[in-house]
């Protein structure tokens, strides 16, 4: 009796089954740090993330900065606000021009425009005294593929006339005790780092690093505070290039450095912004510089004003 080949149906058998399975219990104390640690990490599946844990992939770990977050609330709402008023002003003129005549809508143009001149002064002057503009330092850290891409923005702007280069650590160099003006040397300041670690996705490292506004330092003092920000931020001892950018309204300074040490290790960025923001506290306090947490403490109703000493 011939056999006949029946065409089975059904779901296609995988290559690799999960055939085994494992239970375990927690008290109410653990399942409160697992439910913490599982919104955390913004995981749907509770499989992958015990998964993750064990086996020590990659958990990715979500957290609100409160005060970033009512800033940017804050920063939209001014914005909403900004738009408000140029729409206004462009209704106004248009309505002027299509209900009076001539003479009456230049008149009254006149006086909108030394209204809005008046408006520009007195948010000029509100903006000299105003707790809310940035009065600290703030450090922007960027992770990127790149070394030619964020060498090159720098040097570029080097040539252009708007920013210098103010020091360096471990770089090869044609100058004594400054990293080379050829971006070559500095690629191959780099180089032995990148070769040591080919896995690590995004070792480039550029930081921005910015003063208050209102604090005036020297280069001695940009490249110390770039050398002492690099070793609270554990890249003390990696090779890295300063530049002293004037492009904008605040001098302020620009790190490329890799986050790979010597021997391929990825150096850990583990808290990363929480860390930049303590450095940056720190040295503010030890360069007297502005120092935001101070500024919103301080009641500006409750200071002295100003003396008349004209009176003798």
């Amino acid at each position: 009796m011939e056999k006949t080949n029946v065409r089975r149906t059904g779901r296609k058998p995988k290559s690799d089954p999960a055939d085994y399975r494992y239970s375990f219990r927690l008290n109410a104390g653990e399942n409160s740090r697992f439910e913490q640690m599982l919104a955390e990490s913004g995981a749907k599946d509770r499989t992958l993330f015990i998964k993750k844990a064990i086996f020590g992939g990659t958990l990715k770990v979500v957290k609100t900065d409160k005060a970033t977050m009512d800033y940017y609330i804050r920063l939209t709402e001014f914005y909403r606000q900004f738009r408000a008023v140029g729409n206004n002003y462009n209704q106004v003129v248009r309505t002027l021009k299509n209900n009076f005549g001539e003479k009456r809508a230049m008149a009254l143009l006149y006086k909108l425009e030394k209204s809005s001149v008046e408006l520009m002064l007195l948010c000029k002057k509100n903006r000299s005294v105003d707790p809310g503009i940035r009065k600290e330092m703030v450090a922007k850290i960027s992770h990127g593929t790149s070394l030619y891409g964020a060498l090159a923005y720098n040097y570029g702007k080097v040539a252009a006339g708007t920013a210098e280069i103010l020091s360096g650590n471990r770089m090869i160099s044609d100058r004594l005790g400054l990293p080379g003006t050829d971006m070559r040397l500095a690629l191959l300041s780099f180089e032995n780092y990148l070769l040591a670690n080919r896995n690590t996705e995004k070792p480039v490292l550029h930081i921005a690093l910015s003063p208050a506004p209102e604090d005036r330092l020297t280069d001695v003092q940009l490249e110390e505070l770039a050398a002492r920000y690099m070793e609270k931020m554990g890249y003390g001892d990696q090779p890295y290039i300063v530049y002293r950018h004037s492009d904008t309204h605040n001098t302020h300074i620009h790190i490329v450095s890799v986050c790979v040490d010597g021997e391929g290790r990825k150096i850990s960025d583990a808290y990363e912004h929480r860390r930049s923001m303590a450095a940056c506290r720190e040295l503010e306090t030890d360069f007297g510089l502005r120092n935001g947490a101070d500024t919103e403490k301080r009641d500006l109703k409750a200071e002295p004003g100003k003396v008349d000493v004209s009176g003798g």
